[in-house]
């Protein structure tokens, strides 16, 4: 899923509230570990830079699945993704985060519009199947 928000960017310090559950987390990831790094979700944001010295698009990651050690958040470029821990669990769990603020604290990103928004899995790693459901993705200004 993803949304494309050029026409209509998101205000720069809203919040975003993710409802979602993970019944089957892929078996042998380790999110830490590049070559396990698979999710059960990722929830993203595309931000786009005005900045002409600095890559156009920029890809923020909220990773969940498992995290045994390493850091909390990886930098490769014009992609950084930031690890939660998710535990395999058929009770709804709600993630609130601040697209914005987590970019320009996590990744050094101070000058950049969101222009989308998106969910996915990635099971390319261990190619082990996951499962997760989403009941909501809300935006608050």
């Amino acid at each position: 899923f993803v949304l494309d928000l050029r026409r209509q960017p998101l205000a720069r310090d809203g919040i975003a509230t993710l409802e979602y559950r993970l019944p089957m987390l892929p078996a042998g990831a380790d999110l830490a570990i590049a070559a396990r790094s698979d999710a059960a979700l990722r929830l993203y944001f595309v931000f786009e830079s005005a900045r002409r010295l600095l890559p156009k698009r920029r890809l923020l990651f909220y990773s969940l699945g498992p995290v045994n050690d390493g850091p909390r958040v990886k930098r490769e470029g014009s992609l950084c993704d930031i690890r939660m821990v998710g535990t395999s669990s058929t009770v709804w769990k709600r993630m609130v985060v601040s697209p914005a603020s987590d970019a320009a604290r996590d990744c050094g990103w101070e000058d950049s519009r969101i222009v989308a928004v998106g969910l996915m899995q990635d099971t390319d790693q261990t190619g082990a199947r996951a499962e997760a459901d989403v009941r909501a993705l809300t935006w608050r200004d």
